[in-house]
């Protein structure tokens, strides 16, 4: 059990460490220099052996938060789709309309109109509840909650050294597993994709990045999402 600890253990903070670095590399591009230089930060809460029930709570909030951005991100991306063949059908119809005249064809027309106004309207709603609202500042505030619980739950689950686990320590670290669940769930959640990704991934990405979304908010997003389709 001892070396099952150590390899879950050194997994767990290899997954972390990448992910880590991926928050210090965005924060140092923040215009908001609190952000800059995290590794000075997130190496001296390392040092902290014991989880915050405070901290827990706002961090399960915050993921919960995240959570829901990016479902509605999600679903914006679906529905941006439907808004673009929706605004082609009319164009087309109106040159149609250029070239000919009658009722029927006016009332297609009006129903197209009707139908792109609704869904522009739905895009817009979607903007203001999805990742697209949010400042690359506002979500490395969140990452670094998130950061800062995950590094004190494994640091709970597995001791703050993974290469000095006492036989007593073991038996500890094997009860506090369970406590430390929802912790290593939301790690996985953020660092569990494929190296390689699908066509329809790096289109998604290109068209996301094209439309103005910071490309971090929106990986952040594709590692959610990926995790939730899957699940």
């Amino acid at each position: 059990m001892n070396e099952l600890l150590r390899i879950v253990a050194a997994d767990k903070r290899e997954e972390l460490k990448t992910f880590l670095g991926e928050v210090i590399r965005f924060g140092n591009r923040s215009k908001d220099r609190q952000w800059h230089s995290l590794e000075r930060y997130f190496e001296k809460i390392s040092r902290e052996l014991l989880p915050q029930k405070q901290l827990k709570e706002e961090a399960e909030l915050v993921i919960e938060q995240l959570m829901i951005s990016v479902q509605y991100t999600a679903e914006l991306y679906q529905e941006w789709q439907i808004l673009d063949k929706f605004e082609q059908d009319y164009l087309r119809k109106c040159q149609e309309e250029d070239n000919s005249a009658g009722t029927q064809k006016g009332d297609s027309l009006a129903i197209l109109r009707a139908d792109l106004k609704g869904q522009t309207k739905h895009v817009r709603n979607l903007k203001k509840k999805s990742l697209w609202s949010r400042s690359l500042e506002e979500v490395m505030e969140k990452l670094v909650d998130i950061v800062h619980y995950l590094i004190l739950e494994i640091n709970y689950a597995f001791g703050s050294n993974e290469y000095e686990v006492s036989a007593e320590g073991s038996v500890s670290s094997c009860q506090r597993l369970g406590p430390a669940g929802l912790a290593l769930h939301y790690a996985n959640i953020i660092m569990q994709i494929d190296t390689l990704v699908s066509l329809s991934s790096l289109i998604l990405l290109l068209h996301v990045f094209l439309f103005g979304i910071d490309s971090f908010i929106f990986l952040l997003f594709f590692y959610i999402l990926k995790f939730v389709v899957n699940k």
